[in-house]
Formats: structure tokens, sequence, C-alpha cells
């Protein structure tokens, strides 16, 4: 993603929501894409984004 998206947190919330939403084959794990979260970390620094919280399911 670098280079190629908006670094916003709601927009890379939104692109690890739908990257978890993709039908795969079953392996046992489920990431759940409702569950996601992120945060800007500092305002000046390249990268302000950081993913706080994804919950996986393993059956």
């Amino acid at each position: 993603m670098l280079g190629r998206t908006n670094n916003a947190p709601e927009s890379v919330v939104a692109i690890v929501h739908d990257i978890c939403q993709q039908v795969v084959e079953d392996d046992g794990l489920q990431f759940v894409g409702e569950s996601v979260s992120g945060a800007a970390i500092t305002e000046e620094a390249d990268y302000t984004v950081t993913l706080r919280s994804l919950n996986v399911r393993w059956d």
C-alpha cells in the first residue's frame, strides 16, 4: 500500500476491512473486518497510521 493509497486512518481501516472480507480457502482463521480500528501515531511522521486492533477467530 506504500505510496499507492491515502494514509489517513479511516482509509487504511477501510482497506484492511475490505481485505478481511475476501473469500479464501478455509484454513481455520477468520479475520473479523468489523473489528478493525486505526489511529494516527503522530501528525508529523511520514507514516501516520497504525493498525490498533484486528480480531481473529481460530476454529
